[in-house]
């Protein structure tokens, strides 16, 4: 008798862990997608994207697991380093 185990699903390799995590945050920000579970909106009457602060910390802890809820603030670039130096 053999001992040939095949298992049908998603592969569990490391590499295939965080691609699989890279399509979740892809069908998140994604205008396509009809699914309830999106990180952004479209504010038609102002002419924005709308970032959900949930999401997006979500999506923080999808790549680093150990960070801790913090508040998020959004800012360019630019500002954000001219402010800093």
């Amino acid at each position: 008798m053999s001992n040939l185990k095949v298992e049908i699903g998603l592969n569990r390799c490391g590499e295939c862990e965080k691609y699989n995590k890279g399509i979740e945050i892809h069908e998140m920000f994604n205008w396509k997608n009809c699914s309830i579970n999106k990180a952004i909106a479209f504010d038609e009457e102002n002419d924005e994207i709308v970032v959900f602060e949930e999401f997006l910390m979500y999506i923080i802890k999808m790549v680093n697991p150990i960070q801790t809820d913090k508040k998020i603030r959004i800012e360019t670039m630019k500002d954000y380093y001219n402010r800093v130096k």
